[in-house]
């Protein structure tokens, strides 16, 4: 079943129900993403924090890679009878789904390591929900929607496999590894379809975004070694500051920088390095000046 059950969808729609659609959509957006992973980062498991931020980047360059290599156009962009809600977040062509990718990696990545009935319950619904809503948007088909779970799913455990090879040997030059689907996805933009250009700014985001994360976490393991223990109250102002730290890096830089493909990179490259590096060491400097 293709654009029949969107259209079918579409009929159903309600004010409310669409905004708990769009919701319940954003919970799988970057910036849903980016929130968890430095909360983990900075404030609970500096490692689990780490293996999640290399899991879900490198499974975001894979989705970039896969959608300029077939790009296939969205639902909304075939059917005229279509109408799509939050229009703004269907960057890019349709599969798979950026977003059911990013919640099913996401979503495996906490499943494997809980282990529990009640976290692979909460895994499928946030993943199902998540999916839904991009059908019933009208920014996905639903054939969008299933290789996008599947892709995360699978690229989990292809991470967690590169992370155990990588953490064997001590890190360092070893995350480098993770850039790899970043690298890979640069290729895709090359114009393989003349009547078909590649959407690039998924992909230079995701190339700059990892690039950067992967050197802070480089240098972080180098000369940091940032401890995330600590008092709650710490940790909720560590949180605090820091988003709003990468916040103002990735909207100050994008109002300062022009609109082209090179400043996209270089900008979303200053967020990554700001997360995994620069925070932790301000924090630490902060945090030591207080124990002093």
């Amino acid at each position: 079943m293709g654009i029949e059950l969107n259209l079918f969808l579409a009929q159903l729609r309600t004010p409310f129900a669409n905004g708990l659609m769009e919701g319940i959509s954003f919970l799988a957006e970057s910036y849903a993403m980016i929130f968890v992973v430095c909360f983990f980062y900075w404030c609970h498991d500096k490692r689990q924090g780490r293996v999640m931020a290399l899991t879900i980047l490198s499974s975001a360059s894979v989705n970039a890679f896969f959608k300029n290599l077939f790009r296939i156009s969205r639902p909304f962009q075939v059917d005229e009878r279509l109408t799509a809600i939050r229009v703004e977040t269907a960057t890019g062509y349709s599969f798979p789904s950026g977003h059911t990718q990013n919640a099913a990696t996401l979503a495996t990545f906490f499943a494997i390591r809980s282990r529990t009935l009640r976290a692979l319950l909460i895994a499928v619904s946030y993943v199902v929900l998540v999916g839904f809503s991009r059908i019933y948007l009208g920014v996905h088909f639903p054939s969008d929607v299933v290789a996008g779970l599947l892709f995360g799913v699978l690229w989990c455990f292809v991470a967690h496999w590169i992370n155990r090879f990588v953490e064997r040997h001590g890190g360092g030059w070893f995350y480098l590894l993770f850039t790899i689907p970043a690298f890979a996805s640069l290729v895709t933009l090359l114009p393989l379809y003349p009547t078909k250009p590649a959407d690039p700014k998924d992909t230079l985001t995701m190339f700059g975004l990892t690039l950067g994360a992967v050197l802070g976490f480089i240098l972080e393991q180098r000369h940091v070694r940032f401890d995330p223990a600590g008092p709650v109250k710490i940790k909720l102002q560590r949180f605090a500051v820091g988003i709003l730290i990468v916040l103002v890096v990735e909207v100050g830089l994008k109002l300062l920088f022009p609109a082209t493909a090179l400043f996209r990179v270089v900008r979303y490259f200053a967020v990554g390095i700001v997360a995994t590096y620069c925070c932790p060491m301000l924090f630490g400097l902060i945090e030591s000046k207080r124990g002093n």
